[in-house]
């Protein structure tokens, strides 16, 4: 790996990659590029639907195959991952489980400096997709009669992360989080997500859609949202709740919208491309996180980011965005009482709505790329 004049020479340690979806995989494919146009060199590697090495914009990117068993793939990629860092500066892990732990190992052997991000308590949600935990992230470090597998990654995540030179975290929220598992503050750097800015050359209609997007999984509260649509439609009709996205709670949800029925009035969409979930940001007249646990919320700040006001719980890293009748409305998780009257003012109040949709489009200066990029790079930088 030859090094680019005064340019750094990276691994980024990724989990997804495009074609893969999701926030995880796009952070990783623009910051690679960014740090390429700056003059740093980079070698990334992730997972992938079969192993492959790419030449893409000046970068190289190792995929190993999903294909081979747990252990084999992990295996794979520790040693592929030992080969490319073995002239590089430093080293950049995408999570402190998957690629950390690899990264950890390979980083201890090698004598270099690595980086670690984190977006949530990936321990905690797996015990809860078990079904094996009843708290939320916040006092789930107490709770230790867990089954192996759920005690083996809270292991890891620390010990990942108190190894490692520096931490980045998208939230005040999730540094809490990080020093619960012992690792220093001076050691944790905030720098939040960005959202690349939309343009919007004509007045696009709202049509009466309460819009939804995520994860079904149980922690995102959307069975609250569709226990409160009976109230909603007894006095406004004509609204609509569309969910998007897919999970293992499809099955629960399709169920109680059948037994409630509902059929009419709340659609599941299944998980859409980025285009499709555009037109829905742009059509919806209001956006709903009922989330019990959030890092940051990116699917917020994309609502945002299309001029859609945006009702949202008032847990984990929410409040550092929204604040509440300002740039958005805020109510206690799962409370259905609050949620049906957030719901039911922004419908009946075209004004506020308005108001609230323009205020966020000042919040979201502080979510720029270009503030996320040199933050991020002044971090790498300062491990090297």
């Amino acid at each position: 790996m030859g090094r680019r004049d005064g340019g750094m020479k990276i691994v980024i340690a990724a989990e997804i990659y495009p074609p893969d979806i999701g926030g995880p995989a796009t952070y990783s494919q623009n910051l690679a590029g960014e740090l390429v146009s700056r003059g740093h060199y980079v070698s990334l590697i992730c997972y992938g639907e079969a192993a492959s090495e790419d030449k893409v914009s000046k970068f190289s990117i190792t995929r190993i195959t999903r294909e081979l068993p747990r252990r084999k793939r992990y295996s794979e990629y520790r040693k592929q991952l030992s080969s490319l860092a073995k002239n590089c500066d430093m080293i950049y892990a995408m999570g402190p489980v998957s690629s950390g732990w690899n990264v950890y190992k390979v980083a201890k052997k090698l004598h270099k400096p690595f980086v670690v991000k984190v977006v949530g308590n990936y321990a905690w949600e797996q015990a809860a997709n078990m079904g094996v935990t009843k708290t939320l992230p916040d006092t789930f470090d107490d709770e230790w009669r867990l089954p192996f597998r759920i005690w083996f990654l809270k292991y890891i995540q620390a010990i990942v992360c108190q190894k490692a030179n520096k931490i980045i975290t998208p939230s005040e929220y999730l540094k809490g989080l990080v020093k619960n598992w012992g690792v220093g503050d001076d050691t944790i750097e905030v720098i939040y997500n960005a959202v690349p800015a939309m343009a919007h050359t004509e007045r696009i209609p709202r049509h009466p859609i309460i819009l939804a997007v995520g994860r079904l999984v149980t922690w995102k509260g959307f069975e609250t949202l569709i226990e409160v649509m009976p109230e909603i439609i007894e006095t406004e009709p004509q609204m609509k709740l569309v969910i998007v996205g897919a999970g293992p709670l499809e099955r629960v949800l399709e169920e109680k919208i059948k037994d409630m029925h509902l059929e009419k009035c709340v659609r599941l969409t299944g998980k859409l491309e980025k285009n499709h979930v555009a037109t829905h940001y742009q059509h919806a007249m209001l956006f709903v996180l009922n989330s019990g646990y959030e890092g940051l919320p990116h699917t917020v700040l994309e609502a945002m980011s299309f001029g859609t006001p945006v009702i949202v719980s008032n847990i984990g890293g929410n409040p550092e965005v929204i604040e509440n009748e300002k740039n958005g409305l805020l109510f206690e998780y799962n409370n259905k009482a609050q949620l049906r009257e957030a719901i039911l003012k922004l419908i009946r109040s075209p004004k506020l709505s308005r108001r609230l949709a323009a205020n966020a489009h000042e919040t979201l200066q502080r979510f720029k790329p270009e503030i996320m990029y040199d933050k991020t790079i002044k971090v790498l930088e300062s491990v090297v």
